[in-house]
């Protein structure tokens, strides 16, 4: 049979993306090509719907027709995430490992565990659970949406998703909401106000301005740090397409605060991150366009970010699955159990701790969080893991 045009273009688009990833992770940069943003949710215009890749991975992943260098990076996310351990320790005093714990056969959360359940090891040494938490024990969340570029039309498909989030949350767990596009917004503090959220989601106005993407999930950090209730525990639920406006040919004044400092800031956060990619590729025509490996890039960031926050990341190819990627997240943090301990290495030379977590009596059972911490002293920036 002929080989249609579609299929030889995404055949050749995947070999030049397996080339560029190479080249990058070799050269560890991509080159900078003349500035051009365009627009962050929806195809290229004039671009049909349908040009938009789906899939389905262990994360709950809507689609279909998924490319098979898609294919291969699903496997390799799901053998990660199977193989991730949890959480570290606060500096001195015990502080919340938390833990995701699913059945390996059929990936569902496991829940009514008991502190007994679990083993914490700190660089082989096994550690004393001094405080336990169930996944019934509150949480304060906080929902990260990116509205930068050309998102009115959609702005509607983004609250009915948030709505979705908020009514899938648990009665005993805060909410907050922040928006993001040159600047960030706070639309709603935490709160248990489910008629508040609810009116303040319909407040969100259409996007302006670049996208500071790093320099928004950094001060989200900060703002659960002030904000959070010290009794609950925290989680950043970050939705985007992970095109900060500093990668190459996306125009705009991008993030202040590099990469590599966010991912540090991210490991050190005492509570989870979760990301959620929005596809926005489309076919590049010109080098003014995004090119195939700028998205590849901000795609792997965002889910390198969930890797460090300690976790779940979902990839969503249209904006209307985005609502069922939200419910899966809830479900997610409905299996999270904290654990907390005092380090026997009292040692602070700023070191990497590495953390793994079983649970020796359920052979099925693979715990997810956090795979460890920098050992690092009170005079030094920063603030323990959880």
């Amino acid at each position: 049979m002929p080989e249609r045009d579609g299929d030889a273009r995404r055949r050749r688009r995947d070999a030049g993306r397996g080339r560029a990833r190479r080249a990058r992770e070799v050269s560890g940069e991509l080159g900078r090509g003349p500035p051009r943003r365009q627009p962050v949710f929806g195809p290229r215009p004039n671009q049909p719907d349908d040009s938009l890749r789906r899939c389905r991975g262990r994360s709950g992943r809507a689609g279909r027709g998924k490319s098979p260098a898609r294919e291969r990076r699903a496997r390799r996310v799901a053998v990660r995430a199977r193989a991730s351990a949890c959480g570290a320790a606060r500096r001195d005093a015990a502080g919340g490992r938390n833990v995701s714990v699913v059945d390996r056969a059929s990936g569902r959360g496991l829940v009514g565990l008991a502190a007994s359940d679990f083993k914490i090891f700190e660089d082989g040494a096994e550690q004393h659970v001094e405080h336990f938490e169930s996944a019934e024990a509150p949480f304060d969340l906080l929902l990260l949406l990116d509205l930068s570029g050309s998102t009115a039309r959609v702005t509607d498909t983004i609250r009915a998703a948030a709505r979705r989030f908020v009514a899938a949350t648990r009665t005993q767990d805060r909410v907050a909401i922040v928006t993001f596009a040159g600047e960030t917004s706070i639309v709603s503090p935490p709160t248990s106000d489910r008629a508040a959220l609810a009116a303040a989601i319909d407040r969100i106005a259409p996007p302006k301005g670049d996208t500071r993407l790093y320099d928004s999930l950094s001060y989200a950090l900060d703002y659960m740090k002030r904000s959070a209730d010290p009794a609950r525990r925290r989680a950043v639920i970050l939705m985007s397409d992970g095109l900060d406006s500093t990668l190459p040919n996306v125009t705009g004044v991008g993030s202040t605060l590099p990469y590599e400092e966010l991912r540090s800031r991210v490991q050190e956060f005492e509570g989870i991150v979760y990301t959620v990619w929005t596809s926005t590729e489309y076919e590049a025509f010109s080098p003014q366009d995004i090119q195939p490996e700028t998205f590849d890039l901000a795609h792997d960031r965002l889910e390198e970010l969930a890797q460090a926050g300690g976790g779940a990341f979902y990839e969503v190819e249209k904006l209307e699955d985005l609502a069922g990627a939200y419910e899966r997240v809830v479900a997610d943090l409905g299996t999270v159990y904290s654990l907390s301990y005092r380090p026997t290495n009292k040692q602070r030379d700023g070191r990497w701790r590495v953390i793994r977590v079983t649970l020796p009596r359920h052979n099925n059972a693979v715990a997810r969080g956090k795979r460890g911490y920098f050992a690092r002293g009170n005079d030094e920036r920063g603030t323990p893991q959880r």
